[in-house]
C-alpha cells in the first residue's frame, strides 16, 4: 500500500544520506 511504499522510500532516503554523511562528514558536530 501507500505506507508501504512511503517507508521503503524513507528507507532508501535514510540510506542515501547516510552515504553523503560518510563522505562528507558534517563540520559541527553538537
Amino acid at each position: 500500500g501507500i505506507l508501504s511504499e512511503r517507508a521503503n522510500k524513507d528507507e532508501q532516503v535514510d540510506k542515501f544520506v547516510s552515504e553523503i554523511l560518510k563522505q562528507y562528514p558534517p563540520k559541527v558536530n553538537n
